[in-house]
């Protein structure tokens, strides 16, 4: 794993960045960055977006 460094929501928000890490885990156990908007874990909503689109090819697949 990357060795990223620890940084808080609000000082990452004050340096404008997009990411944040904060060496926690998440609610899943993700040790991950996390996005500065929404406070997601990155890893949480990679597999998210992952599931929605293998749901979405199946519902087509269906549909034909």
């Amino acid at each position: 794993m990357a060795k990223f460094r620890v940084i808080g929501r609000a000082n990452a928000l004050d340096s404008e960045l997009s990411r944040f890490y904060t060496g926690r885990r998440c609610h899943v156990g993700h040790l991950a960055e996390r996005y500065t908007t929404s406070g997601n874990c990155v890893e949480c909503d990679r597999r998210r977006a992952t599931n929605n689109m293998r749901k979405y090819r199946r519902k087509l697949k269906a549909n034909k």
